[in-house]
């Protein structure tokens, strides 16, 4: 409705099973956490604005990162991911930071109400070939 907000520190991340599967294989939770581990990790990842990873992480979870056979080698955050890099080690703390930098300006792009819906998926894309 393109009603301007205030405040957004009080808009938590919608914590589904994609946004969960998405957030426990980046490294940022546990592999199988709970809603309020989620909704935590975004709040301490963005305290200003924690709903801001929401659309980011659940298109991620409903089109590339699947429950059987994740697409990774397509994921915007292959890189970062500690699933994707699971034979690599643990994530570091600089890694975490910038995984969530990504996501942050990624989500930016929609749920900020800065361009419409229809202008999000060419935005999007032309912010992810610049990742």
């Amino acid at each position: 409705f393109h009603i301007p907000m205030t405040d957004y520190r009080q808009i938590d991340i919608s914590a589904d099973v994609q946004v969960c599967r998405v957030m426990g294989r980046l490294g940022f939770v546990s592999e199988d956490p709970s809603v309020e581990a989620v909704v935590r990790i975004a709040k301490e990842l963005h305290s200003e604005f924690p709903g801001i990873f929401d659309l980011a992480v659940w298109d991620i979870g409903r089109s590339i990162c699947r429950p059987v056979n994740p697409r990774c080698p397509k994921c915007p955050l292959n890189d970062l991911c500690a699933y994707a890099n699971r034979d690599q080690g643990p994530l570091t703390t600089s890694l975490i930071g910038a995984m969530g930098a990504d996501l942050a300006n990624l989500s930016a792009l929609r749920d900020q109400g800065l361009i419409t819906a229809a202008d999000y998926d060419a935005k999007k894309a032309d912010w992810l070939r610049r990742l």
